[in-house]
């Protein structure tokens, strides 16, 4: 079975091109657990992600990566400014093969590794501040929405740059995938340096924060990203304020199976695709336009499911 989000020909351009670049042996944007390229459409720069999982894996992780096509949906609804926007996606529940693409904006930028080299340490400590406080309000976005990010790091920061490709804009958060509910049970998850010292093992995880998301290991992640990765140091980080967001209905508990657009971020290791399997798919159309209405699903009659039984993490 096929299902889309987003217009049904855009997405299936946006694959078809993302699978001929894969096939030429073009390298893929470094990814531990997913495939992610750029592709252009109608001059149009976009990130094609896929994920899928199978065999003894598909229950739990169809649930996972259901989770991760929702909570993007909703954030990119909620609060756009501050997330990568997602503009499309098509999932395949075929066998025990469950795989998802996930087409998302790609406007003019680098994630903060690639602009910290590209601009040099000179420039990154006339722009730290700037830079660190919209991260910060991006990480406060989605506390308002109570959604934790859990895996805050340098290459899951977008910068965004003005016409000179130099100039600092503003930030944005990708990968969503180990968001998870603030203070729902979810799996340990992110990368251990970004992550309080108090919870790099599950033992402490669960004695600390009784294993529920926190924003307390975002807050550490962004604070480390200041001292290590803008190369700050012991000078404390500015006092940005606090980003007030009007707060969307509350999220139900990570591995919800509900396939409509509510629920939260799931919160296990999914095993990276190593290749790209071919899927049934639809023919594009030449002419295909970008989206104008990402989240209108007219390729499936909305069904009512029965939620199924949360796994145990």
């Amino acid at each position: 079975m096929v299902d889309y989000r987003g217009n049904k020909d855009f997405v299936e351009e946006c694959i078809n091109i993302f699978n001929q670049k894969l096939a030429r042996g073009d390298a893929p944007i470094p990814g531990q657990f997913s495939t992610v390229l750029k592709v252009e459409v109608n001059k149009v720069s976009y990130f094609v992600k896929r994920m899928y999982v199978s065999g003894e894996l598909y229950a739990k992780g169809k649930i996972t990566l259901k989770n991760e096509l929702i909570v993007n949906i909703n954030m990119t609804k909620r609060i756009p400014e501050f997330v990568s926007n997602l503009l499309g996606a098509r999932m395949l529940d075929e066998g025990d093969t469950y795989e998802v693409y996930l087409i998302f904006e790609a406007p003019t930028g680098y994630n903060l590794t690639q602009y910290i080299e590209l601009i040099g340490q000179k420039a990154v400590n006339k722009q730290c501040q700037q830079i660190y406080c919209s991260i910060k309000a991006a990480q406060d976005a989605l506390h308002a929405q109570r959604i934790v990010h859990r895996d805050i790091k340098p290459d899951n920061i977008y910068v965004l740059v003005g016409a000179d490709k130099r100039e600092f804009v503003k930030c944005k958060l990708l990968d969503l995938g180990f968001a998870a509910p603030l203070g729902e049970k979810a799996g340990l998850v992110g990368t251990r340096e970004l992550m309080p010292p108090n919870m790099r093992n599950p033992q402490n995880y669960k004695s600390h924060y009784n294993g529920r998301a926190t924003k307390a290991h975002n807050d550490y992640s962004v604070n480390e990203i200041w001292k290590t990765f803008l190369r700050q140091g012991d000078r404390p980080p500015p006092d940005c304020g606090r980003v007030v967001e009007k707060k969307g209905p509350p999220l139900p508990p990570e591995n919800s199976d509900d396939d409509e657009e509510e629920g939260g971020g799931g919160g296990n290791h999914i095993k990276r695709s190593k290749s790209s399997k071919s899927s049934k798919s639809s023919k594009s159309s030449k002419s295909s336009k970008s989206p104008s209405s990402p989240f209108r699903n007219t390729h499936k009659k909305k069904q009512k499911h029965k939620r199924a039984k949360t796994p145990t993490q």
